[in-house]
């Protein structure tokens, strides 16, 4: 409950509001994009989820799912997320989470 009240992947104007501010902190040099390894440390320092930030591969996984389903023409490389992808981004990575608990339960 506490992870998904903080991933705001919703299509609300409170959520993208709440998207925004999260997204001014992650992208710290505010360029508008961000890389992996920026992304994975606003999940532990933004988002304050040391449960996801524990499970790295969610973290990648949804980093290049989001990326790779965005329709949004790219401003900057491949290798990085713009916001327009941020809100998916979320939601994979709530998703995939919840797969690497299930597994991690099964093993």
């Amino acid at each position: 409950a506490v992870i998904n009240s903080r991933l705001p992947y919703k299509r609300t104007k409170e959520q993208y509001q709440m998207r925004k501010k999260m997204w001014g902190a992650i992208d710290v040099n505010d360029n508008g994009y961000v890389s992996l390894s920026e992304i994975t440390r606003g999940v532990r320092d933004v988002l304050n989820l040391g449960d996801l930030f524990d499970c790295r591969p969610a973290i990648n996984r949804a980093y290049h799912y989001s990326r790779s389903v965005s329709k949004s023409t790219k401003k900057h490389d491949d290798d990085y997320l713009e916001f327009s992808e941020f809100r998916v981004f979320l939601q994979a990575l709530r998703q995939f989470f919840e797969y690497y608990q299930a597994f991690d339960r099964i093993d």
